[in-house]
């Protein structure tokens, strides 16, 4: 997808502010992102279980629990933010991005390249899988 054809088909989605607004879901540990809730992951429901007698405690299942959402490659947790205010900053700052900019930023979207990554540098070979740039 195009940076256009993701803001145009990006869904508005309600109960975030007074009226319906399209987000954009990034992941905290890799350059994954997303503006397409179907696109997310979902990390198992756990729940925190106390140590006893001075033992720390630990997180177990918990089937009746709730999920967080996540990468669904790498199981990273999510931040979020307003689809076009998260797209400005990137068109802002296009050398965090690495050679390529912000095509490297596009690329990364889920839609594009179903894969995640830890560094902008790797998304380089999916962009110009030659070098030759």
């Amino acid at each position: 997808m195009k940076l256009e054809e993701i803001k145009s088909q990006s869904p508005f989605l309600e109960g975030y502010d007074d009226e319906p607004i399209q987000m954009a879901f990034y992941s905290a540990n890799c350059c994954w992102w997303t503006s397409f809730p179907d696109d997310l992951g979902s990390l198992p429901p756990m729940r925190y279980k106390p140590g006893k007698d001075g033992y720390p405690g630990r997180m177990i299942k918990d089937p009746g629990g709730h999920s967080l959402p996540c990468c669904p490659h790498c199981g990273s947790v999510l931040l979020q933010a307003p689809l076009l205010k998260f797209i400005e900053a990137a068109e802002a700052t296009p050398t965090h991005y690495g050679k390529y900019g912000i095509q490297t930023f596009i690329i990364s979207h889920e839609r594009n390249s179903m894969n995640c990554y830890r560094k902008w540098e790797t998304y380089d070979i999916l962009i110009d899988p030659f070098g030759v740039k």
